[in-house]
């Protein structure tokens, strides 16, 4: 059964490192416990053979995977083939949840009643799931570009492009009409 990841977006996720890693045969990817930030991999090239918590995936060329913060991640196996894949460190201030099915999220910002018009988004990512890197590597590659900059126009960029990516790996939620949603926000 897959697995939905549903992230509040007031405040918005936000980009803090990225890079491109690259792993030979025999090599593995380090056991981590304590990282705060959800890591978002595409994977380009071979298999990632990463576990989460005693749950193992192997990882394949156009699989985006989303571990969580927190959590026990690390090489359930050795690398058996070069393997090569973009990692995304990002950080969410709002509340979060997985689960089978997706959720909608409270803001953690408060939002008076008066506000009708700005909305309760709550992102939701498949855990796992296979996509079509031919336009996604572009932004990622773009992303890392101006990271590295490490000035305030490449932070800003970096800002809008990790927004981009996540719209492109987010999964769509059935629309909810402006009405709906005005009536669920009025006690």
């Amino acid at each position: 059964m897959p697995k939905f990841i549903s992230i509040s977006c007031l405040p918005l996720p936000t980009f803090v490192q990225g890079g491109y890693a690259i792993f030979d045969e025999g090599e593995k990817h380090p056991d981590r416990d304590n990282l705060q930030y959800f890591v978002l991999f595409t994977i380009v090239k071979g298999s990632l053979y990463i576990a989460e918590d005693g749950t193992n995936y192997t990882l394949k060329p156009g699989d985006t995977f989303l571990l969580l913060p927190q959590h026990h991640h690390y090489s359930w196996k050795k690398i058996d083939q070069r393997t090569e894949y973009y990692w995304i460190h990002f950080s969410v201030l709002g509340s979060w949840t997985e689960d089978e099915r997706p959720h909608q999220m409270a803001p953690n910002i408060a939002i008076p009643k008066q506000h009708y018009f700005t909305p309760a988004v709550t992102l939701v990512i498949k855990k796992w799931q296979q996509v079509d890197t031919a336009p996604l590597i572009p932004l990622i590659d773009r992303l890392l570009k101006y990271s590295s900059e490490q000035n305030s126009v490449g932070f800003w960029q970096s800002q809008q492009l990790f927004i981009d990516i996540i719209q492109f790996v987010q999964y769509a939620l059935p629309s909810v009409s402006s009405t709906e949603q005005l009536g669920n926000r009025v006690d």
